[in-house]
């Protein structure tokens, strides 16, 4: 049977006697798988056909637990699995999935081939809502792709920015304000969905879904590891962490200071 995504074990819902301090509220985001579905749906048919394998047959080794149906419905993308789902379908097809997010190196972007016309895939962003829920979760997996610590200067890519702007109809520099508030780790807010994120279920290939929104998916694509270009990191001297967002051929959005402790 097929478990789509579900909230995640440890968040406390908000109630008359809990401390506001320490209450995560469950969001369409915190139920959103980490995996886009179109685009697992198109890498398990590439590996089947790959392996010579028909759908049936894929069936039949999954001892009952999938039909040949739900695998149709799965590489079509119209489910949404959730992680324990996720690992078992990524076993059956021979996909490398990773039950944690672990340090790598992303670029994002908007996929627009993919966006919200799909009904599994719920709209977690309208124009007019708060962004900041999508700004928290983006930069929680930035945290953990990192291993970087909450509530510490985070670098940035410029062009993230700029993408994050363009999904959330916001000028750049609202989105870098927005972030760099969100970085102190107000009430461990940031550390706590980091903490969470960092425990699901990511399958590298297909990129990591950030949220739905009425301009696409945002995703993190994996990128080859290396020093990316346009960013800098280090300390001025005035003992300034300064983390700069800049590249030849894109304007310069800001600049993130935080003092150093």
């Amino acid at each position: 049977m097929i478990r789509a995504s579900r909230p995640i074990e440890g968040l406390k819902f908000r109630g008359a006697s809990a401390d506001p301090s320490t209450v995560m509220t469950v969001t369409g985001l915190d139920t959103l798988t980490l995996v886009p579905p179109m685009r697992l749906g198109r890498l398990l048919v590439e590996r089947r056909r790959t392996r010579g394998l028909d759908l049936v047959t894929l069936a039949r080794r999954t001892g009952g637990r999938y039909d040949a149906t739900v695998l149709t419905a799965i590489e079509a993308g119209r489910l949404a699995l959730g992680d324990e789902d996720l690992g078992h379908v990524s076993d059956l097809y021979g996909l490398r999935a990773e039950p944690a997010v672990r340090p790598r190196r992303t670029r994002l972007a908007i996929d627009v081939e993919d966006a919200v016309t799909d009904e599994h895939v719920h709209l977690t962003h309208r124009t007019g809502s708060d962004p900041d829920e999508v700004l928290i979760r983006y930069l929680g997996l930035i945290v953990a792709l990192r291993a970087a610590v909450p509530g510490h200067p985070v670098m940035l890519r410029v062009e993230d920015l700029i993408v994050l702007a363009d999904a959330l109809w916001l000028e750049p520099d609202e989105v870098e304000a927005r972030l760099t508030v969100l970085m102190t780790n107000p009430r461990n807010r940031l550390g706590r969905r980091a903490q969470r994120l960092s425990r699901r279920t990511v399958i590298p290939a297909a990129g990591i879904l950030v949220a739905a929104t009425e301009e696409g998916l945002l995703v993190l694509d994996p990128q080859p590891q290396g020093p990316g270009p346009g960013m800098a990191v280090g300390p001025d001297h005035r003992g300034t962490t300064v983390i700069a967002l800049a590249r030849r051929d894109v304007p310069t959005v800001g600049v993130f200071a935080a003092r150093s402790a």
